[in-house]
């Protein structure tokens, strides 16, 4: 006996065919990889997991900027980053630690991290910040700066920023131009005197030594000898140098000097009588002090 089955409507029969030829969309499902936060108050500590050969990236509200990245085992945990963003890294199978981001704002984030084969990890961790109207989809509400987008700077700051650069441009202008001045008036007065020194040098100058005549002779070839009411000055073209002697107390005493290349010699105090000495050649010089002003 052949079964007999209902016979249906021809619009019913095309539908389901239809409906059965149609592939179904996937369903929408949580990744377990990217874990979502509330910006609870500040007394929270939440809890990651971690993978050795993955890095974690926490993405806190668009508000803060991290100042410090604290970890509580160096060894083992690599913790970076920039802006509010930072990236957690272990080093190391089994392990567990603490870690702390100090934010600008004086909030700090609080984390329990452990790394283990057996839990999937947070690959991505974003908080959610209900009063700043941003959403969990990571996109920032709009106006609001985000990590690595460009941020917009108020006009006002910026004129303040190119008044305080005027104002220290013309510091350093003030500062060169006295600077300039100063030394200026540093070279000017130093001419000044020099100028002085150059005019009063001429009336210091005195010629109370009176040589033996073959003192121009060779070898001692003397020109000419004076003082400066400080130094004693004897000026000669002789080849050999001769030795100076002094009399003092009705003794020789040998009067040390100073000679130029071009045969001036220099000695540092006014000498008084005394002579030349080339081997047994001998020239004597009288001194005849000036007499005293009335």
């Amino acid at each position: 006996m052949i079964p007999s089955f209902p016979i249906l409507p021809l619009r019913l029969v095309t539908g389901l065919v239809l409906f059965a030829a149609c592939p179904l969309a996937p369903a929408f499902a949580q990744d377990s990889h990217i874990l979502r936060l509330d910006d609870t108050p500040e007394d929270t500590v939440w809890r990651l997991q971690a993978r050795v050969r993955h890095t974690t990236v926490i993405t806190l509200p668009a508000r803060e900027t991290i100042l410090d990245y604290v970890v509580g085992d160096a060894e083992y945990w690599h913790l970076t980053g920039s802006a509010n963003v930072a990236f957690l890294k272990p080093v190391s199978a089994d392990v567990e630690t603490n870690i702390a981001l100090v934010c600008e704002s004086g909030r700090i984030y609080s984390f329990l991290v452990a790394e283990s084969e057996d839990v999937d990890p947070h690959l991505v961790v974003r908080f959610h910040d209900p009063a700043a109207g941003d959403g969990t989809d990571g996109v920032s509400a709009p106006g609001r700066r985000g990590a690595h987008q460009p941020a917009f700077v108020a006009r006002s700051r910026i004129q303040s920023y190119q008044t305080m650069a005027n104002q220290a441009r013309a510091e350093v202008q003030a500062t060169r131009a006295t600077a300039e001045e100063q030394v200026t008036a540093a070279r000017d007065a130093a001419a000044e005197e020099i100028d002085a020194f150059r005019a009063r040098y001429p009336l210091r100058i005195e010629f109370p030594y009176t040589l033996d005549r073959k003192a121009r002779e060779w070898p001692f070839l003397v020109e000419a000898m004076w003082h400066d009411g400080q130094f004693t000055y004897l000026r000669s073209r002789a080849q050999e140098l001769p030795a100076l002697y002094e009399r003092k107390d009705g003794e020789p005493s040998v009067v040390p000097y100073q000679v130029t290349d071009s045969g001036l010699y220099i000695v540092h105090r006014i000498v008084g009588e005394g002579w030349l000495q080339l081997g047994k050649e001998r020239v004597r010089w009288r001194f005849t002090p000036p007499d005293p002003l009335p």
